[in-house]
């Protein structure tokens, strides 16, 4: 009796599409978003007029969280540059600012999307090293969408009553324009008496931060 003969089979290999790469790293990306929904502030400063006093998280730190969260999902961000998207440099009365292009990269399958990002230094000579650095600070920032914790937003309602979480994008608009109009329409002694008691606020969850630590 013969032997049959064993039926070869074919392995077909489908180069992945654009599409289907992109999906994947935005897969990652959104798992980012997942692991850094909110930045803590860890710096102070006041404004050169007017002496209101801000928040914020430096560099060195966002960047930090960032890359340890790209080393889990598998992406890596870099700076770029080519013929037709070359960074470009201005300086002004002692500033330097940049705009320039930056990468991300799916280390699995070597997919890229670009974009770019401006960033300013004016601390004379190290000025084009803070331009840069916060160039990669924004564009990190504009890329994988973390939030500040604020009171403000928990507590804020707008005429419906609704939160900054549950209103729509067109509702927070909305929001924004009439809080600025009704803003404008202050007096100099109203206007002060609300950044008085934004300070005092501020200074509160300050406390409050350092309590539970």
């Amino acid at each position: 009796m013969a032997k049959k003969k064993k039926a070869k089979v074919k392995i077909v290999y489908r180069v992945p599409t654009e599409l289907q790469l992109r999906i994947e790293l935005e897969k990652k990306r959104l798992k980012v978003k997942q692991l850094i929904p909110y930045i803590e502030e860890t710096g102070e400063s006041t404004q050169d007029e007017g002496g209101e006093t801000y928040t914020y998280t430096v560099a060195s730190e966002v960047r930090k969280l960032y890359f340890e969260a790209f080393e889990k999902v598998g992406l890596s961000v870099s700076t770029f540059a080519a013929p037709d998207m070359m960074p470009t440099m201005e300086m002004k009365d002692g500033r330097i600012a940049i705009v320039g292009a930056f990468e991300i990269c799916d280390t699995k399958t070597g997919f890229t999307v670009r974009g770019w990002a401006a960033g300013c230094g004016r601390n004379a000579f190290w000025a084009l090293n803070t331009a840069q650095t916060l160039a990669m600070k924004q564009f990190l920032l504009g890329n994988f969408g973390a939030n500040w914790r604020d009171i403000q937003d928990e507590e804020f309602h707008n005429a419906d009553g609704k939160t900054v979480q549950e209103m729509t994008p067109d509702e927070t608009l909305q929001s924004i324009t009439e809080s600025v109009g009704d803003y404008m329409a202050m007096t100099k002694g109203e206007r002060d008496k609300l950044r008085a008691a934004d300070k005092k606020t501020k200074k509160s969850v300050k406390k409050t931060k350092k309590g539970k630590k």
